[in-house]
């Protein structure tokens, strides 16, 4: 009797491990897409304060040639 639960048991305990490589893998995608995202950001936060400083020195050129 203990020989059928055994193999039973090793056919579940392989099929867990087959859904654990499945998740190891989208974990390991959505890692880099993570990144991907995480370097965009800070490339859009760069153009951003970029930008800010721009705006900044129009408005100060048009409140000195408006004074």
């Amino acid at each position: 009797m203990s020989v059928s639960y055994e193999g039973d048991l090793k056919e579940v305990l392989a099929q867990i491990n087959q859904r654990l490589e499945r998740i190891e893998q989208k974990t390991g995608s959505l890692k880099e897409d993570i990144n991907d995202l995480k370097v965009g950001q800070a490339r859009l936060e760069e153009k951003v304060e970029e930008l800010t400083k721009r705006i900044d020195s129009q408005e100060f050129v048009v409140e000195s040639s408006l004074g």
